[in-house]
């Protein structure tokens, strides 16, 4: 089962804040993790590492964790560090 999580605008802090903590709560409930990044309409370095460590605390655990449905500045970016895998 994929648990699929839609957060508001990731690049304000107590939006991202919220996030993990779903995460957290959450990571019993499935081992695939979907976040849709429809509402995070820019992207900076600092955020794009804090979303790596999700994905690779996640991926310790042995679950996954992918990002879709980017905004195309979030995806230009994404397009740039070459992370494909994740950021899909």
């Amino acid at each position: 089962m994929t648990l699929l999580i839609k957060p508001g605008n990731l690049f304000e802090e107590q939006e991202f804040e919220e996030f993990q903590g779903i995460l957290r709560s959450r990571q019993g409930e499935s081992d695939r993790f979907e976040v849709y990044l429809e509402y995070t309409k820019d992207m900076s370095l600092s955020m794009f590492n804090a979303l790596v460590q999700c994905h690779m605390r996640l991926r310790r655990a042995g679950k996954s964790l992918q990002f879709s449905n980017a905004q195309e500045p979030v995806q230009n970016f994404v397009d740039k560090t070459r992370f494909y895998h994740v950021f899909a």
